[in-house]
């Protein structure tokens, strides 16, 4: 029995539509890939100092936008902007014309929390238990 006997609808698989740029959803995957592998390529062409200074946000009309989180920060890169144009160039990405730079703060990537907590003297021993039971079964 079919799930949906009236559609004439049929099932489309989650990779087809993650990969058809024409989709919403696969368009805007492919707009963050692209994002990227700006991020990546701009962070390589300036010092490291700078590199840790510098996001980018997105492209309108053939405009990048990057991100400072100072006015200072935004000045320096503000002065490197015609060699990361040409960086830019270099790599594919003919068709920007312009570098726009914003002062904002940067979204940093969240670092792995992990807290430990000591194990209770009971908890110990069940896990001791457990393992000399796992490797009596081994023998």
């Amino acid at each position: 029995m079919a799930r949906y006997p009236q559609s004439d609808r049929k099932a489309v698989r989650a990779s087809a539509i993650l990969s058809d740029p024409g989709s919403a959803l696969g368009g805007t995957l492919e707009h963050a890939a692209m994002l990227l592998k700006m991020q990546q390529l701009l962070s390589g062409a300036v010092e490291p100092s700078l590199a840790d200074r510098l996001q980018v946000a997105n492209v309108r009309r053939h405009r990048l936008i990057l991100l400072a989180p100072s006015a200072a920060w935004a000045t320096r890169l503000r002065m490197e902007t015609p060699r990361l144009l040409e960086a830019l160039h270099q790599a594919g990405f003919a068709e920007l014309s312009d570098i726009e730079i914003r002062v904002a703060p940067l979204v940093e990537q969240a670092a792995a929390v992990h807290s430990s907590k000591p194990l209770s003297t009971a908890a110990r021993q069940a896990l001791d238990s457990m393992a000399r039971l796992g490797s009596k079964s081994e023998e």
